[in-house]
């Protein structure tokens, strides 16, 4: 592949001095830490020998500075070097002039619920991606680095010949070769075409079928179908131990061990996952005790939670930073004493949000109808959305959390009916969201209802946005575009699950909170047996725009006629009018020659001129315009009026 280069190779500067500089630094800091120095060399060592990497004599003086990333991981530290692209140089950094492609991968949460659709699941990975990639030899002179194996050692430069960590464009090149990769020779493999469109997530693949044989089928299709490309896959997994024994031997080599009781849990999409139970689970450890909101704000930040199961915690602790931002409180101040004990103990609790297990299937069957209900609701604190999937059998109706938002009322307060409202429009987008999970279930789904417990809120979703204020209308129309008012009903405020994660609840309340895992009791029952609703619309709303009645009378004022009515001779009139229309035409001809000019003694034509005037002004403000004198009512006839030919 090439660089997606804004321009042509004019720009390329000089990092050399600023490249060794940052290389000497990072190798004074490994010799330090011999363990992480090992692991370094080993890295860059088989940088070399997969021939992703060669030394290179070129002369081009732009060189990219390189560092690691370390993370704890089940067997030990894990490592990976990254090339710092955004290393600037006097024209700028290679990311700078790299353009950085559309985005291609879907959304996690899109991911996550098609992944929990399905009865049998598996996982893996794709090997090294990026660097399966090569990149165009004319375009590696941009992915030079320094390198030794030792101190001992002189410095030598280096050529990446893949796509390289680090660089802007990186994630679009990956994404964009694997769709290539479809487009050519998808047709050959159905089942691995639609995984690697729709399933996939950088270099994670999640998947499943609702058999054996067809994921089977699937798992296959998609080995052979990476493998034209030279991608191979490994860390398989599966909530289903036979699926994994059908893997070919050269696939095999990193199977994850269901039999290790001391870390049966793996990794999706940064969601921890118990292949063995087949739930999703969390792995939390109470944080150190630091009290600035820096420390705090890095702790909530932590707490990963991509579908929004704990997001009744999560809001309570956002609303905590939120006081913070009230109090003035600077980055690294310690916090007042009379909030660090409730700090305290919401770092006391967050372990026990390990103690949860939510199960990964969503229970659907053959012979299913599945049906998404939303709820919405909103405090002073803030105002959240909550969807939930029901799987009704003729036996039974399994209820699921789907997954759930929620944000903090902005610091500029806020009606209660306008955040409820904020709340309907977020669940509005919440289902919307989740389109692609809908497309799976449209032969067995079906129309959605939304939960609201305020009349207010419900009632303008009933009124043209035309009679709405601005701030109201705009959201109204947002949510009626999303949804349809009809499938809205309203719900008392004790069955209204989303009303703890518009307020907040501390770990220990999460747990054993029934209505927020599961909705009201008679969502698991048959729809005929819900509550039956008496809402009725409300006929006196605020935010409603004042209705102004207007009488507007027309009343004609010609001051012409005034200014004539004024004179007692009719003569004086005549002559009066004819020295002002003189002048008029003087004024038009001022700079012409004399001759068009008039002067001297009014002239009888003059006179002529100004009674004809007189004439049709008088007629033209009694007569409307345009009429004729046979639509002039029958009266007229009885005047001495006569005809003249005078113009």
């Amino acid at each position: 592949v090439h660089l997606p280069l804004k321009g042509d190779q004019d720009w390329i500067g000089d990092t050399s001095s600023l490249a060794i500089r940052r290389f000497y630094n990072i190798e004074k800091k490994l010799s330090n830490n011999p363990v992480i120095q090992e692991k370094y060399r080993d890295f860059m060592k088989e940088y070399r020998e997969l021939n992703h990497m060669s030394a290179t004599i070129s002369s081009s003086r732009f060189i990219i500075p390189h560092h690691c990333v370390i993370k704890e991981v089940s067997d030990g530290i894990g490592l990976r070097v990254v090339f710092d692209a955004s290393a600037k140089s006097h024209t700028g950094s290679l990311n700078d002039h790299l353009l950085v492609g559309p985005k291609l991968q879907k959304d996690i949460r899109e991911i996550l619920l098609n992944f929990r659709q399905h009865k049998i699941v598996f996982t893996t990975d794709i090997v090294k991606m990026f660097r399966q990639i090569v990149v165009a030899p004319e375009d590696r002179i941009f992915q030079h680095i320094y390198w030794r194996d030792s101190p001992t050692e002189t410095v030598q430069k280096f050529e990446l010949n893949t796509v390289t960590y680090g660089l802007a464009c990186a994630p679009f090149l990956a994404n964009r070769v694997i769709q290539q990769l479809v487009n050519d020779h998808g047709e050959q493999y159905p089942l691995a075409a639609k995984v690697l469109t729709e399933d996939i997530y950088v270099d994670d693949v999640l998947t499943g079928a609702s058999s054996l044989a067809t994921a089977s089928a699937c798992q296959h299709q998609l080995i052979n179908l990476l493998k034209l490309g030279c991608f191979e896959l490994s860390k398989w997994a599966s909530n289903t131990p036979a699926l994994l024994q059908q893997i070919p031997g050269e696939s095999s080599t990193d199977v994850v061990a269901f039999d290790d009781s001391e870390n049966p849990c793996i990794k999706v999409l940064g969601l921890q996952w118990d292949p063995t139970t087949d739930e999703f689970l969390f792995s939390i450890k109470s944080p150190e005790p630091v009290y600035t909101k820096r420390g705090i704000l890095s702790s909530v930040a932590r707490l990963y939670d991509p579908l929004g199961f704990l997001t009744p915690c999560t809001l309570y602790m956002k609303g905590f930073i939120q006081e913070l931002w009230k109090r003035s409180v600077d980055w690294d101040e310690e916090i007042p004493s009379d909030i660090q004990e409730l700090w305290q103990e919401i770092i006391k609790q967050l372990p026990m949000l390990s103690k949860l297990r939510i199960p990964r299937s969503l229970q659907m069957r053959d012979n299913s109808r599945c049906q998404v209900v939303g709820f919405a609701d909103a405090s002073t604190k803030g105002y959240a959305a909550v969807l939930y999937l029901r799987v009704e059998t003729q036996q039974s109706c399994e209820v699921s959390l789907l997954t759930a938002k929620s944000k903090l009322a902005p610091l500029k307060a806020a009606t209660i009916p306008r955040l409820e409202l904020c709340a309907a429009l977020l669940l509005a987008q919440l289902y919307s969201s989740i389109s692609k999970l809908l497309d799976y279930l449209k032969e067995c789904l079906i129309p959605p209802v939304f939960f609201s417990d305020s009349a207010i809120v419900l009632s303008w979703l009933n009124t043209p946005s035309y009679k709405l204020k601005v701030f109201t209308a705009n959201r109204v129309d947002k949510v009626i575009e999303l949804t349809s008012p009809s499938t809205w009903r309203h719900v008392e405020s004790n069955d209204n699950p989303s009303d703890p994660a518009s307020r907040g609840l501390l770990p220990s309340q999460l747990l054993t909170h029934r209505l927020w895992w599961s909705g009201p009791d008679w969502l698991a029952k048959n729809i005929h047996e819900w509550p039956s609703s008496s809402f009725v619309p409300l006929t006196e709303l605020p935010e409603m725009k004042k209705v102004s009645t207007i009488l507007i009378a027309s009343q004609t004022d010609n001051t012409l006629i005034n200014w004539m009515s004024r004179f007692s001779s009719y003569l004086r009139l005549i002559r009066s009018v004819a020295w002002l229309r003189r002048w008029l035409h003087n004024c038009k001809h001022i700079g012409c020659c004399c001759c068009r000019m008039r002067t001297g003694r009014l002239q009888k034509y003059e006179c002529d001129e100004a009674i004809v005037f007189c004439i049709r002004t008088v007629q033209f403000h009694h007569f409307l315009r345009g009429s004729s004198f046979e639509n002039v009512q029958e009266n007229f006839a009885n005047l001495s009026h006569f005809w003249t030919t005078m113009e």
